[in-house]
């Protein structure tokens, strides 16, 4: 897999994976595995899923994380087979037969379509040594009803009688390890938890008057590529095209992305921004969850997501290749009450910006690697704030900037 070594926590984890697979009991060990985003939690199924004596299947919550998936399994040479919505009766029967086979090592599949009374009979027959629910996170925050299969899933997963089970996620709070214990049914649950800091990650809080002008100059100036995350495809698409207008000399270099695009469409701009070595895509997190674009510089939140644990892993889309990057908020001055309170802490509190995200995981003992809090060289006004700056200077007046708290004369 072109990996010199394994990191601590890798060969933990599979090692663990190899020893229960050895010491079958009547019941499937379960284990809940929180490791960092970048710190390559996929290799700590894939590689025992070349030495398991059945296969690995890996349920994903996004069609994006899937496909790049397939593409990655596929190019390391690992024999693998992609269950999705969309594929023709005929398509899916022929997978199906491949599987059963006995020459697929690894099946990617989406809660959905193991729902399927297709799949469910296809898939009865086979003995699954391994399976893995990848950024489990999302039973806790979509399973309550905005992905219901996801509340159907512990019932699929008991008729499938896999060998072991295994919960992957980046970040999880003690309510989410509380949804996933009892989903997983399971008081002896199995847990590795590593740090959950990424210290090449500096993080930034940056409140404007006026948000789009000020994302138009962060989109011309900040290291790329870059991801611009929001909440809904609306506006998604509104203020991409918005940008593509204002940086007309950038159009080309700026796209956006959300789930409501046809599945072409989002397979094209998949693949233009995985090769992409400065393009900007402005998305909902219906991108970048796991999918390994590792040069990802800038993450730019245009708004905030519901709480510090989505904002951890929407902002860990940047540096996964462990070089430097930037996590940028860009919020109006005149913010609405956030109702998560981790997430008020981090916007709205005078202690270091890490600090407050991490102690919503219950991860508050680290050094601030970086924070404009901490450092003030990474604190400043917004490009629009400098320009009017800039015009107060050349044209002298009394002003009130309520802003910056004081009058500029």
């Amino acid at each position: 897999m072109g990996i010199d070594r394994l990191k601590p926590l890798q060969a933990l984890c599979i090692g663990q994976i190899m020893q229960a697979s050895e010491s079958k009991g009547d019941t499937p060990c379960k284990r809940l595995v929180i490791l960092p985003t970048g710190y390559g939690k996929t290799l700590c199924f894939t590689l025992p899923a070349l030495l398991l004596p059945h296969p690995t299947l890996i349920i994903y919550p996004l069609r994006a994380l899937m496909v790049d998936q397939l593409r990655r399994f596929t190019t390391a040479g690992l024999s693998a087979e992609l269950l999705i919505g969309g594929l023709e009766p005929g398509e899916i029967e022929r997978r199906l037969a491949r599987i059963r086979s006995g020459n697929i090592r690894l099946i990617i599949a989406n809660p959905e379509i193991l729902a399927t009374r297709k799949v469910s009979q296809g898939l009865s027959g086979i003995k699954i040594s391994h399976l893995v629910i990848d950024e489990a996170h999302v039973i806790h925050q979509w399973g309550h009803s905005f992905r219901p299969a996801y509340r159907e899933l512990a019932e699929t997963i008991k008729k499938m009688a896999p060998e072991q089970i295994s919960a992957f996620t980046a970040t999880a709070d003690s309510a989410t390890i509380g949804t996933i214990r009892n989903f997983l049914d399971d008081a002896q649950l199995f847990m590795l938890n590593g740090p959950v800091d990424r210290p090449e990650i500096k993080y930034r809080i940056i409140r404007s008057p006026l948000p789009e002008l000020s994302l138009q100059a962060l989109a011309e100036t900040v290291v790329r590529p870059a991801i611009v995350f929001l909440r809904n495809r609306s506006l998604c698409e509104s203020l991409s095209l918005r940008l593509r207008h204002l940086c007309a000399h950038q159009s080309g270099k700026l796209r956006f992305y959300h789930a409501g695009l046809s599945r072409e469409e989002r397979l094209h701009l998949e693949h233009w921004f995985f090769h992409a070595d400065d393009g900007v895509l402005v998305s909902t997190n219906a991108y970048g969850m796991g999918v390994d674009k590792g040069n990802i510089r800038t993450v730019i939140h245009y708004g905030l997501p519901d709480c510090a644990s989505s904002y951890l892993q929407e902002s860990g889309r940047a540096g996964r290749d462990g070089m430097p990057a930037s996590a940028i908020c860009l919020l109006p001055t005149d913010l609405p009450p956030i109702g998560d309170i981790s997430l008020d802490h981090f916007v709205n509190g005078s202690a270091c910006r890490r600090k407050s995200l991490l102690e919503a995981l219950d991860n508050p003992d680290v050094s601030c690697a970086g924070c404009d809090v901490c450092n003030p060289d990474l604190s400043g006004h917004s490009p629009e704030i400098s320009d009017l700056l800039g015009f107060l200077d050349r044209y002298p007046r009394q002003y009130t900037l309520p802003e910056l708290g004081r009058e500029l004369h």
